[in-house]
């Protein structure tokens, strides 16, 4: 299995090497034929989520916005407000791949570790057709940064971070 396994790590290193993704399950996209494509109506959820949150909508308006939608994840599993966020502040949105975010440290048990500079990364700028053109993007991340620094989190009530306090209703957000 070992073996196996580093032989799977070359051809994974090798594919990144030539910024080929070894593998992508990102909203909004599909992998074919080693090439990102965009699936339509997922990334039109996508536009539209980034409108609204630079418009002031919270990472739980937008959930609630992809419920209703009935948009699920790749797994079949309902999208949290902080996923879509996350999928809006990713790379692959505007048309980059950061390749080996992380890395498998273990074959048999599958454990894999965020990569924080320990192996080597790829970045490969304009790799497909992005959902979001490159300014939206770019607010979208300045936003994010913003509520963070002015709210001290994501833009999130914070009565409903701590709803099951029953001080709850005794906080108020900054």
């Amino acid at each position: 299995a070992r073996s196996v396994s580093e032989n799977q790590k070359w051809r994974i290193k090798a594919n990144f090497e030539q910024g080929l993704p070894w593998s992508a399950t990102m909203y909004g996209y599909r992998l074919v034929d080693g090439k990102l494509e965009i699936v339509p109506e997922e990334a039109a959820l996508l536009r539209r989520a980034a409108e609204l949150y630079l418009e002031g909508h919270t990472q739980e308006m937008l959930a609630d916005y992809f419920d209703k939608a009935g948009a699920v994840g790749r797994h079949g599993a309902k999208i949290s407000g902080t996923g879509i966020i996350q999928l809006l502040c990713n790379e692959k949105i505007a048309g980059d791949m950061l390749l080996q975010k992380t890395h498998c440290i273990d074959p048999i048990s599958k454990i894999h570790k965020v990569n924080h500079g320990e192996w080597t990364q790829y970045f490969v700028e304009g790799s497909h057709e992005g959902i979001l053109d490159r300014e939206t993007y770019k607010k979208v991340l300045a936003e994010r940064a913003r509520r963070v620094e002015v709210l001290g989190m994501d833009g999130r009530d914070c009565t409903r971070k701590h709803r099951d306090s029953p001080l709850s209703l005794l906080k108020r957000c900054p």
